[in-house]
């Protein structure tokens, strides 16, 4: 009996080194049957060489004709559809991340194992240097999380958890494809909500693994791709908070009408926790009476008080970046 096959889907941008780096940990899984698809937004395409010099037929390179940007490539690489025909299963792989040999096959056994359509498995963290070296990082954000037990993250868990943190890492998914699961979370303008976007974008129950098979690379030396639909740094700025605003909203939304629980409930929880005052203005922000009143100086008044004018002067912009982003 063959095993089900996955499908590996990597975005890499100008970084040939790292790029190397993840193609040499996924050709060293246990797991065999799988397939990889690199998408390069570099416009000099160094991923063709390098997965030429990796010889293995199980990966192919497909260079944007254009450049995406950072947002986009990831949407990508998040897609709903498989790439290849016969995949079961799917997962995401950044060039400055790597995977343990045993990611793939544990994955697989996990999800074998249970009947949640997609996986967060927590990852281990490593600091890129300037200058290439690697400086290991103790934390484990994912088990800091949702612990040190294998269990289910509900859609309330996700919600809950998304007025706080970005709930779960993009290296975390390991999803099955022909469930009607899209995790592809378009995000133009404000990458630290790209994944709460996701974590909120389906209503399953999701299956976390505490066992650390993955390293989130966190490279000090940044190069992305360049954002597109926005330009400026005031304008970039400016969009990324009505992109805030909108996200607020729209939790709050799931959150009183998808779920139907109170807003006090998201209230309580931002006085009990450290990140809980940035909740709780973003929330007035977004024009949540609760959160509102329970606002302590007039200046956070005023600064409420100035969505208003950003409203009026960028919700065209934004709407029209949304949908000169959309996939097609």
């Amino acid at each position: 009996m063959s095993q089900p096959k996955v499908e590996v889907r990597i975005i890499t941008y100008k970084r040939p080194a790292l790029l190397r780096r993840a193609l040499t940990g996924l050709c060293n899984q246990t797991y065999t049957d799988w397939r990889a698809v690199v998408y390069d937004d570099s416009p000099d395409q160094e991923s063709l060489d390098v997965v030429a010099q990796m010889q293995d037929p199980r990966i192919e390179c497909r260079p944007n004709p254009k450049n995406l940007g950072a947002a986009l490539n990831l949407c990508q690489a998040f897609a709903p559809e498989p790439v290849f025909a016969d995949s079961e299963f799917a997962c995401v792989l950044e060039d400055d991340n790597l995977f343990h040999p045993t990611l793939l096959e544990e994955n697989v056994k996990s999800l074998q194992s249970n009947s949640e359509p997609v996986l967060a498995r927590n990852f281990l963290m490593v600091d890129i240097e300037e200058d290439g070296a690697f400086t290991p990082n103790p934390d484990e954000p994912m088990r800091s999380l949702h612990g040190s037990q294998s269990r289910v993250i509900t859609y309330r868990d996700r919600v809950l958890e998304a007025f706080f943190t970005y709930t779960i890492g993009n290296l975390s998914y390991f999803w099955r494809l022909h469930r009607g699961v899209d995790l592809s979370a378009l995000e133009p303008y404000n990458a630290s909500l790209s994944e709460p976007r996701r974590a909120v974008s389906f209503q399953d129950d999701c299956r976390y693994e505490p066992e650390p098979l993955a390293v989130f690379g966190r490279f000090v030396c940044k190069k992305q791709s360049p954002r597109s639909g926005t330009a400026g740094g005031i304008q970039r700025h400016r969009l990324a908070h009505l992109s805030q605003l909108h996200f607020t909203r729209d939790l709050a939304r799931r959150w009183t009408q998808d779920l139907r629980e109170p807003m006090d409930v998201v209230l309580q929880q931002a006085r009990q926790r450290s990140e809980g005052g940035t909740a709780l203005f973003h929330l007035a922000e977004a024009g949540v009476p609760s959160a509102m009143f329970a606002l302590r100086s007039g200046r956070q008044w005023l600064n409420v008080l100035k969505t208003i004018p950003l409203r009026m002067k960028y919700s065209r912009q934004y709407r029209e970046g949304l949908e000169k982003n959309l996939p097609a």
